[in-house]
């Protein structure tokens, strides 16, 4: 029977950046051969199961270790059962809220290595949670079009949020500082706008003023930045 699966599980998971879920076999198969072919390939060292029901075959990601790992697979099981680019279609064609990955992951994920602020998945109102334990977090805070960045199938909060954000988090001018020069550098044109905004919302949420509002915040960062 895992020969007539694994096939199948592979062209799957080749076409979703190495995720395959087992309500995508379902479609196919029933549950118990499902499963039980997830467990076969895992034994074989050809799966690490990420999050309950979410798999990542080991060419994607050998280690499956990383937050930004286990921030995709937490997105891929709000909705398990949708292929991943035909939920991407989807929502790219959405003006409104949709799930975003952002804390630590979009951090790593735009290239700025590692930090301690956690991972999330920022969802819309009436979002349901999946029944996922882990190190990623949930929020209802969902992202409209123009604050999203999309990395293959997955969306991600925009460079000028994971910035806002990371300052939110550590409080680390000097740090945040290098992150915006490196992050004009490598990509050109950044909105100075929306990381106003960006740092409004979190100095709101912190109830920040006078050396830490908003726009004392923005300015020493454009002044570090600029040394």
């Amino acid at each position: 029977m895992v020969r007539t699966v694994r096939p199948r599980m592979l062209e799957i998971a080749a076409s979703q950046e190495g995720f395959l879920t087992v309500e995508q076999l379902e479609q196919s198969w029933s549950r118990v051969d499902a499963r039980t072919a997830l467990r076969a390939m895992a034994r074989a060292g050809e799966l690490n199961e990420v999050v309950p029901g979410v798999w990542l075959h080991v060419v994607a990601d050998p280690a499956a270790g990383n937050i930004d790992v286990a921030a995709r697979a937490a997105w891929v099981a709000l909705e398990p059962a949708v292929p991943l680019w035909e939920r991407a279609r989807r929502d790219r064609a959405r003006p409104d809220c949709r799930a975003v990955i952002g804390g630590g992951a979009a951090y790593r994920r735009w290239g700025f290595g590692s930090s301690p602020w956690p991972a999330v998945v920022h969802l819309p109102a009436g979002t349901s949670l999946p029944p996922v334990p882990g190190e990623v977090g949930y929020v209802w805070d969902g992202r409209s079009a123009e604050d999203v960045s999309w990395f293959g199938p997955f969306p991600y909060i925009g460079v000028e949020a994971v910035l806002a954000g990371q300052f939110g988090y550590t409080v680390d001018f000097d740090e945040v500082a290098l992150d915006l020069a490196e992050a004009h550098q490598r990509f050109g044109h950044l909105s100075m706008e929306a990381l106003l905004r960006r740092l409004e919302v979190i100095a709101a949420s912190n109830a920040w003023d006078g050396p830490l509002s908003a726009e004392a915040i923005f300015a020493a960062l454009l002044t570090r930045a600029c040394r």
